[in-house]
This record gives structure tokens, C-alpha cells and sequence, in this order.
């Protein structure tokens, strides 16, 4: 009887130990969140942010956009970085760009929208991409984005550097639907042995939701060294398979040649690297050489690429003196002329036979202006040439980059960019002559076509 009352006061003597040790840990969490959001003055959730900003005018001496988030007690940025990107975009928008109260508002919308419950505040760095993201967003410019020091050496080396590179071989787009859409696939990649296929919409990367990782930073994922292992999941119709892709170094041409029956040439064009010319025209050589009657040039899913590539593989259809493209901003909108003298051209050339253009939603920027360039020079009776596929994506502007102190890249819009002779087809997209519903049919039609303009001219 004695022992009864002896087990419960030990029983509570432990509770309450446990209890005091639980009080002591959360006290301590309190205090250290306190102490930090103190020290660096961050208000974490969207809702209070949200309402500190619509309750608490900014001071006058905001003199720029950087200068609201950091009275808005954003996470801690690089705001030495910020104003780099910020001053560019008032050089070339001074014009247009809304007052720096509205910009910094909407930055701060985007931000708290897209970001905050996502991000490690504690990565100066990634918090620092994401605001000047979000600053671009705001500003409205699609086609603008910033690349640190290391993404933009890496862009660099994949656009001018040979075509070796290590991956699984898909080439993607954005479709603001959460995932990374698959648009064409490396012949004999990792990504097409492993079985992803076209319209494939990555929306996991090793376990990391796309959707809240953002699409740049779920592309980089599927990047890495040759020999490591990636995982997607991947939505195809109401399904979502997984796929195991071993990376490799894919080799990519950009331009090829292949002769199909009735002697017709084909060259497939998959993007607009600095390769890319010397890949052409070596193509278009060889097919010349072999006697083609006419040429189908390819351009389906292209999404388009350097500008000058585009302008020097035109250059080697036309005579010289013609016509190639102009932009209206841009020295007076002067067009630019095919020239020869090049090292790729050393004499002037000119294609003698017909040609036909194969395009689909995925062509885009400058696989758009070779595709609306052939289609004027038809029109001008300097060279035959019919399109063939489905309408265009629709994107006639051109962009230009800044490199800043950091070693980071800015890129936006500049100009528009128009075709030799007919109008600027930015938001319209190019309607080949004949339109085709199923792609699985754009060769065959093509090839009739071709055979068309051969036989009737």
C-alpha cells in the first residue's frame, strides 16, 4: 500500500520534468526566431508582408525599386546586384517603365506569389535570382531573363562551343502549365533510349515538383555530370511514369542533310548555334552536289537561336545585295543585305532549285524569319519556295545582353525584327501555304509539294 503512492509522485515528478524540457525547447525556438527576424527585420508569411505593404508607405527617399523591398523587409537579397540589373532596364525602358512605387509593388506581388513559401531564405543567392526575376516579370519583357555568373558560362559553351553535351538529350519549353514540355528529343539520346517522347511534360525532377522549383532551375536539374543518374515523372495523358535516364555526352548537329527518293534533297535544322552555318551550308553543298531537283529545309520544333546565324545561312540561298531582314529601331531600320566574303561563304551562291519549308508551333524567333524569308523571296521571284506544317509560334523580336560586374548576364528586348519584304509577324506567327493538321504527314505533303513546284514551277 505504501508503494502506490510512491510510483505516482515519480510518474508526475517525470511528467512535469518532460513537460519543463518541452516549455524550455519551444521558448528557446520563440526566442531564436524572434532575435532573427529582429536582426535582419524578414516577415515570413505572404499574408503579413502582404499587409505591411498595403499599410505602410514607403519614405520618400525610395529612389528605386530596390530601395522598396528593402523597406518592405524582404528576405535578405544581393541589393549591390539588383541595382546592376535595375539600371540597365532603366537605360533601355526609360520611356516606358512605370513609376518605381508601381514596379516595386509588382515585383513584390510576384515575389510573394510566386516565391515566398517556396524559397530557403536563408540562400542569399537563390533569393537574389528569384527578386530580379520577379523584378523582370514585372517589367512585362517575355523574353528578358538573368543568368549568374555559372549558368551564363554554361549557356555560352552550349551555344558556341561544339555540339557535345552532357545530359539526356531533350530540348524543352516553358508553357507557364508548371511542367517542362518536352518538344523534341536528340536522335539516340539517353531521354529517347530511356522512352520519353515528344509532348512528355516533366513535372517532377528527382522528387523536386517542378511546379515550385520554377522552370530554369528544374532544367538544370536534369543537367549533370556524364555517368550520374536522373529521375522523371513525366504526365502523359492521365498517366505519370517515371523514368530512370543515365546522363551521357549527346552530340547534337544542328544541321544535316539526307536524300530522299526522286532525288529531293532534306535538311534538318534544329537550332541556330554558331555551328550551325558551317553545318548548313555544308549541307546544302553536299545536296547540290548530288543533283537534287529541289530541297525541304526542316524546321519543325526549332526555336529559333542567334540572329546572325540565321542572317548568313539566308545570305548563302540569295544573290548578293538581297534583302534579308531589317529592324525598325535599329540604324534607321535598314535592311541587311546578303553578302558573301564570309569564311563560311567566300563567293557568292545562290540556290537554283526550288525549296519548301516544314514549320510547327514550336518554330520560333529566327527558325520564323528563315521560314517568312523564304516565303517573301517566292513572293519576289527570287526564289521558289512553298511552306508546309502548321502556324508558327509567333515571336519577330530580337534581344540583346548586357554583362554585368558580377560575372551575371541580362538579356531583353530590343527591337523588333521584320522579314526581307512582308510584315512582322511577332504575336501572328507564319501561316504556311498548306496548313496540316497531323505531323506524322508534313513530309510526305512536303515532298508533294516540292515535286509540285519542280514539275510546274
Amino acid at each position: 500500500m505504501v508503494n502506490k503512492p510512491i510510483n505516482e509522485l515519480k510518474q508526475r515528478k517525470i511528467r512535469a520534468a518532460v513537460i519543463a524540457v518541452a516549455i524550455a525547447i519551444i521558448s528557446a525556438l520563440l526566442i531564436l526566431a524572434l532575435a532573427y527576424s529582429l536582426s535582419t527585420g524578414n516577415i515570413y508569411t505572404d499574408e503579413e508582408l502582404l499587409n505591411f505593404i498595403n499599410e505602410t508607405p514607403a519614405p520618400e527617399g525610395c529612389s528605386d525599386v530596390c530601395d522598396y523591398l528593402e523597406f518592405w523587409r524582404f528576405p535578405k537579397f544581393d541589393a549591390d546586384e539588383f541595382l546592376r540589373v535595375e539600371k540597365i532596364f532603366g537605360e533601355y525602358y526609360y520611356e516606358s517603365l512605370p513609376e518605381n512605387s508601381i514596379l516595386a509593388r509588382k515585383t513584390a506581388l510576384h515575389f510573394i506569389k510566386e516565391d515566398l513559401q517556396y524559397l530557403d531564405y536563408f540562400d542569399k543567392n537563390a533569393v537574389t535570382h528569384r527578386m530580379i526575376d520577379c523584378y523582370i516579370a514585372a517589367v512585362g519583357d517575355k523574353y528578358a531573363y538573368y543568368r549568374t555568373a555559372a549558368e551564363q558560362e554554361e549557356f555560352v559553351s552550349g551555344m558556341q562551343g561544339g555540339n557535345k553535351i552532357s545530359g539526356i538529350g531533350i530540348i524543352a519549353s516553358d508553357e507557364d502549365d508548371g511542367a517542362i514540355t518536352v518538344i523534341r528529343l536528340v536522335k539516340g539520346s539517353p531521354a529517347e533510349k530511356a522512352g520519353i517522347k515528344v509532348g512528355d511534360k516533366i513535372v517532377a525532377v528527382s522528387g523536386v515538383n517542378v511546379a515550385k522549383e520554377g522552370y530554369e532551375k528544374s532544367v538544370a536539374l536534369i543537367r549533370g555530370e556524364v555517368g550520374t543518374e536522373v529521375t522523371l515523372t513525366v504526365k502523359r495523358g492521365e498517366e505519370l511514369p517515371t523514368f530512370t535516364i543515365t546522363r551521357a555526352l549527346v552530340t547534337e548537329q544542328t544541321a544535316y542533310a539526307e536524300l530522299l527518293d526522286n532525288n529531293i534533297g532534306y535538311i534538318r535544322v534544329t537550332t541556330f548555334k554558331n555551328e550551325t552555318t558551317k553545318e548548313f551550308i555544308a549541307a546544302v553543298d553536299e545536296l547540290e552536289a548530288a543533283g537534287v531537283k529541289g530541297i525541304i529545309f526542316d524546321l519543325t520544333s526549332n526555336t529559333g537561336g542567334y540572329l546572325s546565324t540565321c542572317r548568313n545561312m539566308l545570305s548563302y540561298l540569295v544573290p548578293d545585295g538581297t534583302p534579308l531582314y531589317s529592324m525598325p529601331k535599329t540604324n534607321g531600320g535598314a535592311s541587311r543585305l546578303a553578302e558573301s566574303g564570309s569564311a563560311y561563304e567566300p563567293e557568292d551562291h545562290s540556290l537554283s532549285v526550288p525549296a519548301v519549308f516544314i514549320c510547327n508551333g514550336n518554330t520560333a524567333s529566327a527558325a520564323e524569319l528563315f521560314c517568312a524569308a523564304l516565303r517573301d523571296y517566292d513572293n519576289e521571284g527570287i526564289l521558289r519556295a512553298a511552306g508546309v506544317g502548321t502556324k508558327t509560334y509567333g515571336k519577330g523580336v530580337v534581344q540583346d545582353g548586357k554583362l554585368l560586374s558580377s560575372g551575371a548576364y541580362v538579356t531583353l528586348t530590343i527591337d523588333y525584327y521584320n522579314p526581307p519584304y512582308g510584315e512582322n509577324f511577332h504575336g501572328e506567327g507564319i501561316m504556311p501555304d498548306l496548313a496540316i493538321r497531323n505531323e506524322s504527314d508534313f513530309l510526305s505533303v512536303a515532298v508533294a509539294k516540292l515535286t509540285q513546284l519542280i514539275i510546274y514551277g
